[in-house]
């Protein structure tokens, strides 16, 4: 159970046949020095083509949907800004809807299906030492957004972290 909604138990099997293609573009851009944007975009197309449906057991032919977990759209977008005494990164990462089942069926008001669109906002904080240290203060999920990942689970919220890296 997610929430209020019930999930429907599912057995997994092979797929004869995916096709899958898509398509990834970067941008970067340094209008000063010390001063970079960047942002991502990847598009995924996944489709089943060939399912052979046992229907003794009662599967149903799914040849044409969408494979499950799969976003069809990613965007990550940020900045980052150094200089001697500090640098700061902002990043936003943003993933399309997600099928949960393989017959791709809607939500309904018993049942959730489909993980739903979400964004997040991430930020590191980082000073270097002598060359041979750096010490990081970041948070994953800024603003503590509540979403459903692909492993079905709700985020843990914000969290923040710190990192000491060595180079030696």
């Amino acid at each position: 159970k997610m929430g209020n909604k019930y999930r429907p138990l599912l057995s997994m099997q092979n797929i004869g046949k995916v096709e899958i293609y898509g398509g990834e573009i970067d941008v970067n851009y340094s209008p000063v020095k010390g001063l970079d944007i960047f942002a991502n975009y990847s598009y995924t197309h996944s489709v089943i083509v060939d399912y052979k449906a046992n229907t003794l057991f009662g599967d149903v032919d799914i040849t044409g949907k969408y494979l499950t977990f799969t976003p069809k759209h990613m965007v990550n977008s940020g900045v980052t800004w150094r200089n001697g005494i500090v640098n700061v990164t902002a990043v936003y990462s943003h993933l399309s809807s997600q099928y949960m089942d393989s017959q791709n069926s809607p939500d309904t008001d018993k049942y959730i299906n489909n993980i739903p669109a979400y964004g997040i906002f991430n930020m590191k904080i980082w000073h270097t030492f002598n060359s041979m240290f750096t010490l990081n203060l970041g948070a994953n999920n800024l603003f503590n957004k509540r979403y459903q990942d692909a492993s079905s689970q709700y985020s843990i919220g914000r969290y923040i972290y710190t990192q000491l890296n060595i180079t030696l």
